[in-house]
């Protein structure tokens, strides 16, 4: 076994680290968003929840379910 080439590293193309750090920025947007509508989501139920602390007279509202504005 030779431990004097674990020690060298290929030199890798300026173009491949662009194109790289551009699928990160890519990836980076991608979960932004879904960290938003998963934020957006959350609130909404929360709201949801509390208006139906207030809200004694409608027995069909059940916070916390899923409902036909949930996530699509």
């Amino acid at each position: 076994m030779d431990s004097g080439n674990s020690d060298k590293t290929t030199p890798v193309d300026p173009e491949t680290i662009l194109f790289t750090l551009d699928q990160l920025g890519q990836t980076v947007d991608v979960m932004n968003k879904v960290i938003t509508r998963l934020r957006g989501y959350v609130m909404q139920n929360m709201a949801a929840q509390r208006q139906s602390e207030f809200d004694f007279d409608n027995p069909n509202i059940q916070a916390g379910k899923i409902g036909p504005s949930g996530l699509h």
